[in-house]
């Protein structure tokens, strides 16, 4: 069946490609592996209009396991791994500013008592003096 190139979206026509990479490289590989006598390789390397060379570098690809580069890539920037002390710094300053909140919350209870203590006249000399007895 035919289909025009033309009608074909980005993502089918790449799909496409890598189809067809991966037919060539393994149908050449198997077509050139099954030769067995110089003579016979080197009319199908005619026949098919390569050099030995590219045969060379399609075997050693193959053993080098190196034809995944066909494989399509991610695009776009990588993505960084998050820098431990970064992490930790953002974990103190928050721990940071809720102490703070206590802090300020328990100096507040503090002048409240300080004022109320005040106003009823009750020193903290007496409150220990009365704690002891």
């Amino acid at each position: 069946m035919f289909i025009p190139i033309s009608t074909l979206t980005e993502k089918e026509f790449f799909k496409l490609i890598k189809v067809i990479k991966g037919l060539l490289v393994s149908i050449s590989g198997s077509l050139f592996d099954v030769c067995k006598t110089p003579a016979s390789l080197g009319a199908l390397l005619r026949c098919e209009g390569l050099y030995h060379s590219n045969l060379a570098t399609w075997r050693r690809q193959r053993n080098a396991d190196t034809l995944g580069a066909l494989e399509p890539r991610k695009r776009g920037p990588k993505a960084k791994e998050p820098d431990p002390l970064v992490i930790e710094m953002g974990r103190l300053r928050q721990e940071n500013e809720r102490l703070q909140k206590r802090l300020k919350q328990a100096e507040l209870i503090i002048d409240a008592q300080k004022k109320i203590s005040q106003i009823l006249g009750i020193t903290l000399e007496t409150q220990v003096q009365s704690g002891k007895d």
